[in-house]
């Protein structure tokens, strides 16, 4: 079926938009229509605030013949990405923000729906009536009590704390939280390993992936999880997303990777570590000091704990969710400009 899939985007300059007759067009939002669609979007808070900010939204119109609808708007949104990482080479600060609310009609129909559309987000769930939540809640408070180590270097300033650990422990965090605030899996899973990394191999420049594995081997012991293999998969996706950009899962790119699949593992790792380091922190000034100590250290049970399987934390590609909102004049709008690209480029 043929379809029409429109995002709002903000960032794209007016003098940098492209289009293929056709198949897809860049077009601004110019006075009334921006305020025409401020205003009818007051049942729908996300369309509306996007559209409450200055003027500079840019329509961007894909057109496509799938069986599947969801299928339709993936491959609009991987078209999407893919101008933009062109666009990225040659525009200054260039950061485009999309709107969650798409555009999406069928065929020649006169309308189009309003869909919410999230390409790559994190999902929670537990079973009901499973104890799960209230142990691993437990965890979380006895990882924050341990914490207030953590809080105490990087707000104190105090010079107990200006040693190669005290450094590394504060640059991990950073890193791994610009991971959990990226909007993008691949990006997210490079930033974590690459916390782990630098705590558990400091400034070693060889061998990486042999540390790693024994070293981790004795912090998790006994964790009842096959730690050496897991380090072996989770180095095998690094050494290709660092090396040659395989970070992003594409349905349609050959022997694609799945990072996201791997983040939770990361996150366990890298939270026993942590641990580790807290622990030692007063005594040692050296990464390489700390894990002399490895053989000797039994890792607290809430820093080792596992994600209870009852309750995951998935993540999802291509969340599609219908609303009961209609554009009713849209196809006109969109036919016309379609029709306008065609003219100009003949």
């Amino acid at each position: 079926m043929q379809r029409d899939i429109v995002f709002f985007v903000r960032g794209i300059p007016k003098d940098r938009l492209v289009q293929n007759p056709g198949v897809f067009f860049m077009a601004p939002i110019v006075q009334p229509l921006h305020s025409q669609i401020y205003e009818g979007a007051a049942n729908i808070p996300i369309l509306q605030k996007f559209f409450g900010k200055t003027i500079g939204v840019v329509a961007v119109d894909f057109r496509n013949d799938f069986e599947d609808e969801r299928t339709a708007v993936y491959q609009a949104w991987r078209r999407l990405l893919g101008i933009c990482d062109g666009l990225n080479l040659i525009v200054d600060a260039f950061q485009p923000d999309v709107c969650q609310v798409i555009k999406l009609r069928e065929a020649n129909a006169p309308g189009a729906k309003l869909m919410r559309y999230v390409a790559e987000t994190w999902i929670h769930f537990h079973r009901d009536g499973s104890d799960s939540p209230k142990k691993w809640t437990a965890s979380r408070d006895a990882l924050f009590n341990r914490l207030c180590t953590f809080f105490d270097l990087v707000a104190s300033g105090s010079p107990k704390y200006k040693t190669e650990l005290g450094y590394q422990i504060a640059i991990s965090a950073k890193m791994f939280r610009c991971g959990s605030e990226s909007k993008s899996f691949g990006v997210e899973f490079l930033c974590k390993f690459s916390a782990l990394e630098g705590l558990v191999c400091g400034p070693i420049q060889s061998e990486k992936h042999k540390i790693l594995k024994e070293r981790l081997g004795l912090l998790f012991h006994g964790s009842g999880s096959a730690v050496a293999a897991d380090i072996s998969r989770l180095w095998m996706l690094r050494c290709e997303a660092s090396h040659q950009a395989k970070a992003f899962y594409d349905e349609d790119m050959p022997d694609s990777k799945v990072p996201q699949c791997e983040i939770v593992a990361l996150e366990r790792f890298f939270t026993g570590v942590l641990v580790f380091a807290l622990d030692h922190l007063e005594d040692v000034q050296k990464i390489s000091s700390l894990w002399s100590r490895v053989g000797s250290y039994t890792l607290p049970e809430y820093a080792r704990m596992e994600r209870p399987a009852d309750m995951q934390k998935l993540a999802m590609l291509n969340f599609l969710e219908p609303t009961p909102w209609q554009w009713q004049d849209a196809g006109a709008l969109i036919d016309a400009t379609h029709e306008a690209v065609r003219a100009n480029n003949e």
